[in-house]
């Protein structure tokens, strides 16, 4: 059995959370997600990297939480490592793991057996409080007899835990007045493990402000505890917040105290921003409070469906007009959202000019810094030469580098052209820029893929500037900036396809950086795909037979297993299966044959009627609507024609010819119901009267078929249902068009 888990030594899982938060007390908690706008604030630019502001975004505490979980285990391996002197490998296994071995000092061993003897207590409590009592005297008994101050700061925790979990707050306030010596020394962290119960348990007692005042510390000081501490900082009325700052040694931690209540949901943290700035105007909290405010108000980041590719997959955009926290959707609220914005910029634009007109705070690096950074967040002219210049001003500043991104951003705004000294310009930044981002390393600071956010927004301003030089055009770089270096191959154009073939053959090392950033999806996708095959698709889709063949041609060879098949024979209309008759399945390279030949016989008898009938079915076929779309290609949205192949023109120009042509009432028959399908589905994703109800729309929900058939039927729907009336003799007509409930409610009135 493996013993000493994750929760060991207050390494509360999420499990555990409910309860360890209850016994804290709590707020709305729900650190706000930055990796929702462009931030370009890497965390060097304060000393420390508070947590994010609190927002209505619920589910991202417990990713939080376990990131401030996974670091008290990181601290605490190392720890033990110190002090057994082994391996931090050995020493997770120890203490994690219950891998105990022989040779360890009799009362590390002890300690280790009296954790997982109380384990039970804290990983599962019992409703029944009676076995606590007697587990914390036996830790008592055992701290007793323990000599190492390390081993006696744990027993602490401990108890103190235990009594806790039990609900005896009185007994933890009691308790940790009598091992203050012992809950000092010798490690800080541990101590405010300890001061984490005692603020809880003063909470719990109704003492708000001495438990804030022990969280806020907490806060400041903890490397494992910050954010537990931030969310169990809870103030309810102003005499609690006035007894809070009464006990307050000093104006530096009165700040402290504004800034962990500018951390809550509801906090008018424009206004905790000012009052840290008036108390002390040299704290640390000025400058933390004024990024959290540049992260606030930074450019809002929109995702758009990429073109024909999965729900999954998009395309994302700037948006300019709302603060992120109001980037929910909500229409009705969008005119207030942005005046919002507007009101809450002009509002910190007055602060931070405040700041530095008066003079009373000595550094002035980020205040200075955040002048820039707000006229590119209200698209007000900028220069990088005015960037060059703050630089220059703080050259000797160690933030230094964190300004770079800026630079950066403000250079792509103010690009007018791309060409190849442009591309050697992005490329040195992004070399410089990316090993500024570390990716979930840097624990408070696990804000997402900067790397990504950097690429998104380099892609946003180079895809008009791409599109304008079409006399240069680069028709894979425009397709990468387009859709932010992701690869739909069904929404590629051939052009596109080739270009990015050309670019595979060349040396990847070679390319600059910003060419290997653009080149990353594709060189996965190609590792999946032939781009051969999917250009040959395209030319089947433009019903070019000879080119798709000679693509296929090129693509890498494939084993019969490898070769792919359709489901259903694509020129078929049978009735058998709805319309999908299994076994009759071609290849891609049948298809393409057979499309040839189908050609050729029009060609050669231009009367052809049958020949024309079948080049419309597969064109049908290949469509969302019908039997085969995976002919053309990778990836289809079931519930969503709209992201599939929906032009039915090519379809519909054989169907016709077919019709015009055909002197068989059988064949006939089948052709004019062919086109009434593709009238009726063309209906749905083209619209004759977008505005009406149930017509060049979904038929509206819960209302009888027959209703919506007659509604469709007024508005015009029906052209090729009506000529079917003369062929109802016809053998199709009995055994295909006599169960279409469509055609009977058509001509039931």
């Amino acid at each position: 059995m493996k013993h000493c888990k994750v929760y060991l030594f207050c390494l509360i899982s999420w499990l555990l959370l409910p309860g360890h938060l209850l016994a804290g007390g709590g707020d709305y908690y729900s650190p706000f997600y930055v990796d929702k706008g462009f931030n370009i604030l890497p965390s060097s630019l304060t000393s420390r990297r508070a947590y994010k502001r609190s927002s209505h975004h619920s589910g991202t505490y417990h990713s939080e939480d376990y990131n401030e979980i996974t670091e008290r285990k990181k601290f605490n391996v190392q720890a033990w490592s110190e002090f057994l002197q082994r391996s931090p490998e050995d020493s997770q296994k120890i203490v994690y793991e219950g891998l105990v071995p022989d040779d360890l000092a009799p009362e590390i061993k002890n300690y280790l057996s009296a954790v997982r003897a109380q384990e039970a207590l804290v990983t599962r409590p019992p409703k029944d409080k009676q076995p606590y009592n007697p587990a914390i005297e036996k830790l008592q008994s055992a701290l007793a007899d323990t000599s190492s101050d390390f081993l006696r700061q744990r027993y602490v925790f401990l108890i103190l835990r235990l009594a806790h979990y039990s609900g005896q707050y009185d007994k933890v306030e009691t308790l940790y007045a009598q091992y203050q010596k012992e809950r000092q020394q010798p490690e800080a962290e541990i101590s405010h493990w300890i001061d984490a119960l005692y603020a809880g348990a003063l909470q719990r007692n109704g003492k708000r402000a001495a438990a804030a005042y022990r969280f806020a510390r907490i806060f400041q000081d903890s490397r494992t505890k910050r954010l537990e501490a931030q969310v169990n900082f809870v103030i309810k009325t102003d005499a609690e917040w006035q007894a809070l700052l009464a006990l307050c040694q000093d104006d530096d931690e009165k700040a402290l105290m504004h800034f962990v209540r500018s951390l809550k949901t509801k906090a008018n943290s424009l206004q905790e921003l000012q009052a840290i700035y008036q108390l002390a105007p040299d704290s640390q909290w000025v400058d933390e409070a004024l990024v959290r405010e540049l992260e606030y108000v930074q450019f809002g980041k929109d995702l758009l469906s990429m073109s024909g590719g999965p729900w999954w997959q998009g395309v994302t955009t700037i948006d300019y007009e709302l603060l992120i926290a109001d980037n929910r959707n909500e229409p009705k609220l969008l005119k207030q959202s942005k005046q919002r914005r507007i009101s809450y910029l002009a509002e910190l634009n007055d602060i931070v000019d405040t700041i530095r007109a008066d003079k009373k705070r000595k550094d002035l690096f980020l205040s200075d810094f955040a002048v820039l950074y707000l006229k590119l967040l209200q698209q007000q002219p900028v220069s990088v030469q005015a960037v060059h210049d703050f630089q220059a001003e703080y050259e000797n500043e160690e933030r230094l580098a964190a300004t770079k991104p800026l630079e950066y951003f403000v250079y792509l705004d103010n690009l007018t052209a791309v060409d190849a000294p442009a591309e050697e310009k992005i490329s040195a930044y992004l070399e410089e820029l990316m090993p500024l981002y570390r990716v979930g390393d840097d624990y408070g600071d696990n804000r997402g893929d900067f790397k990504l956010n950097i690429m998104d927004y380099t892609y946003i301003k180079l895809e008009p500037l791409y599109l304008k030089h079409k006399a240069d055009w680069h028709p894979a770089k425009t397709y990468a900036a387009k859709n932010r270096g992701g690869v739909n191959l069904d929404n590629m154009l051939v052009v596109e396809l080739r270009d990015f073939k050309k670019l595979l053959k060349e040396d990847g090392s070679q390319h600059s950086q910003l060419l290997q950033q653009m080149m990353k999806r594709m060189r996965e996708t190609s590792g999946d795909y032939s781009l051969d095959e999917a250009i040959a698709r395209k030319y089947l889709a433009a019903d070019l037979p000879e080119k798709a063949l000679a693509a296929l041609q090129a693509a890498p060879p494939q084993t019969p297993e490898q070769v792919w098949r359709t489901v259903y024979n694509p020129f078929n209309t049978s009735v058998s299966g709805n319309n999908r008759k299994l076994g009759t399945g071609k290849t891609l390279k049948q298809v393409m044959e057979t499309l040839l030949t189908l050609q050729k016989q029009v060609k050669a008898n231009p009367k052809d009627a049958a020949a024309y009938y079948l080049l419309g079915t597969l064109h049908y076929n290949m469509s969302w609507f019908g039997n085969s779309p995976m002919v053309l290609r990778y990836y289809r949205q079931t519930t969503n024609w709209a992201g599939g192949q929906i032009d039915l023109d090519r379809a519909r120009n054989y169907y016709e010819l077919a019709l015009k042509h055909s002197d068989d009432r059988d064949l006939t028959a089948k052709t004019l119901y062919a086109l009434a399908k593709i009238e009726q589905v063309e209906s749905y994703s083209k619209g004759i009267d977008p505005s009406t109800k149930g017509y060049g729309n979904l038929p509206v929900y819960g209302s009888p078929y027959k209703d919506t058939v007659m509604q469709q039927k007024a508005q015009g729907l029906g052209k090729y249902f009506g000529k079917l009336k003369a062929y109802e003799d016809t053998d199709y007509f009995r055994q295909v068009i006599s169960q279409c409930a469509d055609y009977r409610y058509f001509h039931s009135e």
